[in-house]
Parts: structure tokens; sequence; C-alpha cells
């Protein structure tokens, strides 16, 4: 029978100590790495969210670069409508002086 001496007490609780160390050691490295994910997702959101700011101010911008440039065609389509009609009048007006008159 063996009698546990001294020397097999401090052993065994510096086992216990040094169990309880690396438990608390490997909580610790799982609240790290959770903070650690949690930071990683946050910047992706925040980057996400940028990129949709970005999308949206783009969609804007192009809504308004079309609006000018149906502004633009309007102008020239009544440019040109404005051009053929003056020729027009114009050319019934000569058309109509060409003709000889009845005597």
């Amino acid at each position: 029978m063996h009698i546990p001496t001294l020397t097999d007490r401090k052993l065994a609780e510096q086992e216990r100590v040094t169990f309880d160390t690396q438990r608390q050691a490997q909580i610790v490295r799982q609240q790290l790495e959770q903070a650690t994910a949690l930071a990683v997702t946050q910047a992706k959101l925040v980057d996400a969210e940028g990129q949709v700011a970005i999308a949206e101010f783009n969609a804007q911008a192009n809504v308004k670069s079309a609006e000018r440039q149906a502004q633009a065609k309007k102008i020239n389509a009544d440019a040109d409508a404005t051009v053929v009609r003056t020729v027009g009048e114009a050319d019934a007006r000569r058309a109509r002086s060409a003709r000889p008159r009845p005597t």
C-alpha cells in the first residue's frame, strides 16, 4: 500500500493548478477568437454599407445623366422641328409667289 507523501500532494496540487491555468487560457483564447470574428464581421458590414451607399450614389448620378441626355435630345428635336417648319413655310411662300396669277 502506498501512502501519499508530501511530494505526491504537491505534485497533485501543481497538476490541478496547471489544469486550471490551461482551462482559463483556453477560455481566453475562445473569447479572443470570438472578438476577432466579431471585428471581422463588423468590418465587412461597414464595407458592405459603404458599397451600398456608393451604388446608390452611382445610380442617382446615372438617372441625372439620363435625364440631361433626354432633355438635350428634346431640345435638339424641337430645334430640328423648327428648322423643318421654317423651311417648309419658306418653300410654301416661294411656291405661292412663283405661281402665275390669274389675270
